[in-house]
């Protein structure tokens, strides 16, 4: 698990989805340069950003992460389920932080 290997996954994904990085540092609200520069430092995104850069993306972190899809039981589900609302609440926190 290197930052050069989740920088690769994420170009993909940005490339499958016909994205750019430009809008991808629009959706962390960070500049173009910002991103590029994670990039060629080979450094991760914050926490916050990861989860972002993540559901912009419309994967996992720990996909990005590790380039491995997650196992489905149902546990897993429920347990996934749990935390996309958690993630939704938090992404509502977030936007009313950045509001201010």
């Amino acid at each position: 698990m290197d930052a050069k290997s989740y920088w690769n996954r994420v170009k993909l994904l940005l490339a499958q989805e016909k994205k750019t990085i430009r809008n991808l540092a629009k959706a962390c609200r960070r500049s173009p340069a910002t991103v590029y520069g994670w990039i060629a430092k080979g450094t991760y995104p914050t926490i916050l950003e990861g989860h972002i850069i993540a559901r912009y993306l419309g994967v996992s972190t720990g996909y990005l992460l590790s380039g491995k899809n997650e196992i489905q039981t149902p546990e897993i589900k429920n347990i996934r389920s749990l935390l996309k609302e958690a993630e939704r609440r938090l992404a509502r926190v977030v936007l009313i932080l950045y509001s201010l």
